[in-house]
């Protein structure tokens, strides 16, 4: 029997809620911190976050666990915590949910490791999938409805993570790859190999992330949909490029474009 994320996928879009890095930083938390560790150690914080986005009319909450593989905490100190941060991060996003009364999705985020995969990099392919599987393991754990893996950059490093979620569950997954402003991705893969590639890896939807903005997302969207074979797209674009205003880093897009773009994106499947 298909999972409840995947039946209401089939019914028409979702609409998913927007960075939380974002959201922290603007209420005071560092650009430099561990946004993961707020989870144990900020908690009502990062529940703030999770309910404004339930009241402006998210369909779907993202953990707060993007950052939350061994690899990156290993960074601040906190590799051992894996398992605790993201099974308090599914906490909070759950609770929120329960507070608010109404169907909201609770997606575990699974982000890139941080580090480059042999022999570009020093992460062997088995070290890497162990990563993710630990990642995973700890956000079923928890209870998430299904998992988004999202903003990569490589090909074969977020294979390496579906595949250590697939041999885990057959929980639906998002995933998501991150574009240059030439519509390919930093290895330099087009969106059409990126949806053939991902949709043959037996994930519930494809699409792309972060990256440069509306404009250009939804071009790699619309390149991507005749190559998706039927998936379901994503589409999570930034607020365009970040531009510094003094001592902070500042989105200039407005709702209004991000809004109109929103509309020709679900034009676009």
């Amino acid at each position: 029997m298909p999972h409840a994320f995947s039946r209401r996928l089939e019914a028409g879009p979702l609409l998913c809620d927007g960075a939380m890095g974002t959201m922290l930083y603007a209420r005071g938390v560092s650009p430099d911190a561990c946004f993961d560790v707020l989870n144990r150690n900020a908690p009502k914080l990062v529940q703030a976050v999770h309910a404004d986005y339930i009241a402006a009319g998210a369909d779907c909450l993202e953990t707060n666990t993007f950052g939350a593989n061994r690899f990156k905490l290993a960074i601040h100190g906190l590799d051992g915590e894996v398992r605790d941060l993201n099974l308090r991060g599914v906490r909070l996003a759950r609770d929120v949910r329960e507070a608010a009364g109404r169907d909201v999705f609770v997606l575990g985020s699974v982000g890139p490791l941080g580090k480059y995969l042999a022999p570009l990099g020093t992460v062997a392919a088995d070290a890497a999938r162990a990563a993710f599987r630990e990642q995973a393991e700890a956000l079923l754990e928890g209870g998430v409805d299904a998992f988004v893996v999202e903003t990569f950059s490589d090909l074969a490093e977020i294979a390496l993570a579906i595949e250590a979620i697939r041999a885990i569950t057959d929980m639906p997954i998002v995933a998501q790859m991150a574009f240059t402003d030439e519509g390919v991705t930093f290895t330099g893969r087009t969106p059409a190999e990126v949806a053939r590639t991902l949709a043959a890896l037996g994930v519930q939807a494809v699409g792309a992330n972060c990256s440069v903005g509306s404009s250009t997302l939804c071009e790699v969207l619309e390149r991507m949909a005749p190559a998706a074979g039927g998936l379901p797209l994503s589409v999570q674009p930034n607020a365009g490029l970040p531009s510094r205003i003094g001592e902070r880093l500042i989105y200039l897009s407005s709702p209004a474009y991000m809004a109109d773009y929103a509309g020709r994106m679900v034009d676009a499947g």
